[in-house]
């Protein structure tokens, strides 16, 4: 998909590879700049393909195909469509490591439109606007762990409230399957943070969500049955 023939530069990440054009890879991206700006030498064992020095990167091929398509043919960046989990975590940790700050930030500010930080913010919460979101999947502690290891620490709070409410307490501590076959496993101090914060909800539900079992008025003056209700 993303091959160009007169291209100048192949990317190689596992055994997929992208011919794209160095110049605008770098107008994209400083650390790619930096790397283009200091050519080797040529050598008689240097890796070529169709004449195009090869780089290998460390990345998952899934996620630099998205930044790829992002940087040369516009895709994702054009606004009015939410984006899949994968966009925004490529947009994050890609756009951080090699500094694309168009990217970065696009994928910064979806996911604090996304998720509250108040209870104003979450009473105002009707649906998701911005990102697609998908509760009977690991989406919630993959969001978890993209926010701890890129340090955007104030969508924690609501995205581990959201994986208690949605996992098992087997899943948060030991992980669950993402799409891929991998395992998704909350960080350690995310998962102490679950377990104490399910115990804080559990201690406060009489306080709040249950205290009309214990108001002074009821059974209700309309009870039909107020002697079973006393019971």
């Amino acid at each position: 998909d993303i091959w160009y023939r007169d291209g100048n530069v192949v990317l190689q990440a596992g055994i997929t590879q992208f011919k794209v054009y160095q110049g605008a890879l770098g107008d994209a991206s400083s650390v790619f700049k930096d790397m283009f700006s200091f050519p080797q030498p040529p050598a008689a064992d240097t890796e070529l393909v169709e004449g195009c020095p090869v780089v290998h990167v460390s990345d998952s091929a899934e996620e630099l195909k998205i930044v790829l398509q992002a940087i040369f043919q516009l895709q994702y960046v054009t606004g009015g469509d939410k984006l899949s989990l994968a966009v925004v975590s490529a947009f994050v940790t890609l756009g951080a490591k090699y500094d694309i700050g168009r990217l970065y930030a696009a994928g910064k500010r979806t996911l604090y439109q996304s998720f509250p930080t108040t209870l104003e913010e979450l009473d105002a919460l009707t649906d998701w606007k911005y990102i697609e979101i998908h509760d009977d999947t690991s989406h919630w502690m993959q969001l978890a762990h993209l926010a701890r290891k890129e340090g955007l620490l104030s969508v924690l709070p609501y995205v581990l409230y959201r994986c208690i409410q949605h996992y098992s307490a087997t899943a948060l501590l030991g992980g669950i399957s993402t799409a891929d076959g991998a395992v998704q496993r909350l960080a350690p101090e995310d998962q102490l943070t679950c377990v104490e914060g399910h115990r804080r909800l559990v201690k406060a539900q009489p306080n709040t969500a249950f205290t009309w079992i214990y108001d002074n008025e009821s059974p209700s003056n309309v009870c039909l049955r107020p002697k079973n209700c006393n019971q």
